[in-house]
């Protein structure tokens, strides 16, 4: 029966598992990049939507939900 081999006998592996790592803290970084930047535009988008409908209080009320549920994805 073999044994597993030693840690440190297989040092490629060490290096797998550390480009893995940077690769999954490179995507979670892209990832909030542009988790960011869609929440700036569609708070621009949403703050562009009240300040051009002044009067949406005095509209029906599935308008505003309208408008709300329009800004998420």
């Amino acid at each position: 029966m073999t044994t597993p081999p030693e840690p440190n006998q297989r040092p490629e592996v060490l290096e797998l598992y550390k480009l893995a790592v940077e690769m999954a803290d490179r995507v979670s970084a892209r990832r909030g990049t542009a988790n960011a930047f869609f929440l700036s535009v569609q708070t621009a988008l949403v703050t562009l939507i009240s300040f051009g409908i002044p009067k949406l209080s005095e509209s029906p009320w599935w308008v505003s939900w309208a408008v709300a549920l329009r800004a998420v994805p």
